[in-house]
């Protein structure tokens, strides 16, 4: 069984995971809306916050990708 500073350091290491996390997934929505940005122009503002509420790293990766490709904001 774990003793106290251990348990405190555990839960210290999960949080910072879970900081580290949060940091990629607000760096990767950035990304994509400077994507579209250059690609097309103003960004609409629905369009902003579609993508800010996506909070799974998986689509917001593939959405990055998508954003290189995509023909046009109505595609994306």
């Amino acid at each position: 069984m774990p003793g106290l500073a251990e348990t405190w350091f555990q839960e210290g290491r999960q949080e910072d995971i879970q900081e580290g996390l949060r940091d990629v997934q607000a760096t990767t929505r950035e990304t994509i809306i400077e994507i579209l940005g250059n690609r097309f122009g103003q960004v609409p503002s629905m369009t902003e916050d579609r993508i800010n509420a996506i909070d799974d790293t998986a689509v917001l990766k593939d959405l990055r990708k998508k954003a290189w490709v995509v023909g046009s904001l109505e595609e994306s």
